[in-house]
């Protein structure tokens, strides 16, 4: 019988933290599942790590590529997992699960036949563990356009191909189980570089045009802020999502109304951005940080100056 779960876990430079995201992985609720661990060329101990992972537990494997990124080391993953298993997931080898992830996961695509993925929300944990900034990651909060006007959605809702026009309201990609069939459809990972820091984002949009996603309202992984990873870069982040949003706009089958949408979606989520710079701006304005004040600004004044563009395709 298949394991139900192809788990994935890309690791760069990861040896400090991989084992601890693995044992999340073995303390899940539910057992039937197997995990690649896939070695990005590494120049610290991540592939010894790995190896005596495998060496403990025979659900796991360990393989190594050329560096190539999260999403090629992905793909790398997914390529090695049973093709079987009827579930997939990709966890940062930085990041924790909840004990229970796969089973609250599992059961909201239980209870949505036709969603082609579910997930959950996260929190900030440092490198102990411990949970940060009261755990809240206010930027995942799910919110579409409708008109002009910005609609929070309700618990209970999925996430739509609207709230993720919107702006990634996906934490991360270790809070999404995704149906191998929808996978397959959708495609896998892009590992174009000009996408490289935001290709979760790109693939969950992918995803949503096959339907809304089962959304799960409680905190399912712990998500590790430090200095190395890869999102840490805001000024890549931000051209990998208008790289992504470009790709978008450019989808052939898109329909004129959801074009649309993508365009509208972009400006105001950079009116957003703007307004929200500025009023760090004046806190730290307020508070005599001068020089991270003017930088502020200068973020603001250029996120207004994108509002004002439309997209074009690449």
């Amino acid at each position: 019988m298949a394991d139900r779960f192809a788990i994935v876990v890309p690791a760069h430079n990861a040896a400090r933290h991989l084992r601890r995201t693995v044992e999340s992985v073995r303390a899940q609720t539910v057992a039937d599942w197997r995990l690649v661990i896939v070695d990005d060329c590494s120049d610290d101990e991540t592939l010894a790590v790995a190896r005596a992972l495998e060496q403990e537990d025979a659900r796991i494997q360990a393989v190594t590529r050329p560096n190539g990124g999260p999403g090629a080391a992905r793909n790398s993953g997914l390529a090695r997992s049973d093709p079987s298993a009827p579930f997939v997931s990709f966890l940062d080898a930085d990041d924790v699960w909840e004990p229970d992830a796969l089973e609250v996961l599992l059961a909201a695509l239980e209870a949505s036949p036709r969603a082609p993925a579910a997930h959950g929300r996260g929190r900030y944990i440092d490198s102990e563990d411990r949970v940060l900034h009261g755990g809240e990651m206010g930027w995942a909060q799910r919110r579409e356009l409708r008109g002009t006007d910005l609609r929070v959605l309700a618990p209970h809702e999925p996430t739509t191909f609207e709230s993720l026009c919107f702006a990634n309201c996906i934490p991360s990609p270790g809070a999404v189980v995704i149906r191998r069939t929808a996978l397959d459809e959708a495609g896998a990972f892009d590992e174009d570089r000009a996408v490289m820091a935001a290709e979760d984002y790109d693939l969950w949009l992918r995803l949503s045009l096959l339907g809304p996603l089962a959304f799960v309202d409680r905190v399912v992984l712990g998500y590790r802020v430090h200095g190395s990873g890869i999102s840490g870069n805001r000024g890549r982040m931000e051209r990998s999502e208008l790289g992504v949003r470009r790709k978008l706009v450019g989808r052939a089958g898109l329909s004129p109304e959801q074009r649309d949408l993508v365009q509208r979606s972009w400006r105001r989520y950079q009116q957003e951005v703007a307004a929200g710079k500025l009023r760090h701006a004046a806190e730290d304005l307020a508070r005599a940080r001068l020089g991270e004040a003017a930088r502020q600004v200068l973020r603001g004044l250029r996120a207004g100056a994108r509002s004002l563009r439309p997209l074009d395709a690449p």
